[in-house]
């Protein structure tokens, strides 16, 4: 029995360490909030970049890549993560993720739309210009 208690006590460590490991990676992101738009940052070839933006997906608005202008930076995904809460209709926070590919520049900009209304001027924007360097 003693064994079996200390197995399960060196896996839990085990599993304890590698969720902190997942952790320290997930904090070496460069993430931006609102407070960045039409600011420039510093990356290196390989490293992440996530925006975070506020928005309500219940009401058909979302953030989305307007455009990309360089080859510095590739967009990976758009993720959207809803307030946690029984309310009906709260917002969330749309997560939009690139990499750095290559040394260079690059201008991000991001529009928050309705996907159907393409000749309407989005209800906000987001721009943000990366440097990357090579490693």
């Amino acid at each position: 029995m003693r064994i079996v208690l200390l197995a399960v006590a060196a896996s839990l460590a085990l599993f304890a360490a590698s969720c902190d490991n997942q952790q320290f990676e997930q904090d070496g992101i460069l993430t931006l909030t609102a407070a960045d738009t039409d600011q420039t940052k510093a990356l290196t070839v390989g490293e992440a970049v996530q925006i975070e933006l506020a928005g309500n997906a219940t009401t058909g608005y979302r953030w989305e890549v307007q455009a990309i202008e360089g080859t510095a930076v590739r967009h990976e995904e758009t993720l959207y993560e809803p307030e946690q809460t029984d309310r009906v209709g709260s917002g969330g926070l749309f997560v939009v993720k690139f990499t750095a590919v290559e040394a260079g520049a690059a201008t991000v900009q991001l529009a928050y739309r309705r996907p159907w209304e393409t000749d309407a001027e989005p209800a906000e924007t987001f721009t943000a210009t990366f440097n990357v360097k090579a490693e």
